[in-house]
């Protein structure tokens, strides 16, 4: 039976580790990946911002196809859901059944000793393993 991975993407350099981590550790004929992007929702005095909806889609297709492309050789289904970063990593690692989660932590100076919140908060909340990866 095969793996099921999921990987939140957010556009920015760590995405890399994280595939690249993937790529090294599973193979490609057992593992079926999920590359997940979360939006936000923007309101402005209560309405939605719609152009920035559309904006946020736009970089999450770009996002996702990026990753895509470089997981090839895997079995890879793409996802983007609005939703608070990390309840909607959870939520659809228990939707999809995934068995484990990769993510890269944020080594900015003032995260070095601690993981992000969101991770903290998958870290909690998840039902599956979760892989909490260094940003060097």
């Amino acid at each position: 039976m095969k793996k099921k991975v999921l990987i939140p993407l957010d556009g920015s350099n760590r995405d890399l580790i994280s595939l690249n981590f993937l790529k090294e550790n599973f193979d490609s004929k057992d593992t079926e990946v999920l590359l997940l992007n979360v939006g936000d929702i923007v309101y402005s005095h209560g309405i939605v911002v719609s152009h920035l909806i559309s904006m946020e889609e736009e970089k999450a297709v770009r996002t996702l196809e990026r990753a895509y492309e470089l997981l090839k050789d895997y079995d890879c289904t793409k996802e983007f859901q609005f939703g608070y970063v990390d309840k909607t990593i959870v939520e659809c690692s228990i939707d999809y059944e995934i068995d484990i989660i990769i993510m890269t932590k944020d080594a900015r100076k003032i995260y070095i000793p601690f993981m992000g919140s969101v991770n903290c908060k998958v870290v909690k909340k998840a039902k599956c393993i979760v892989i909490v990866l260094p940003q060097v």
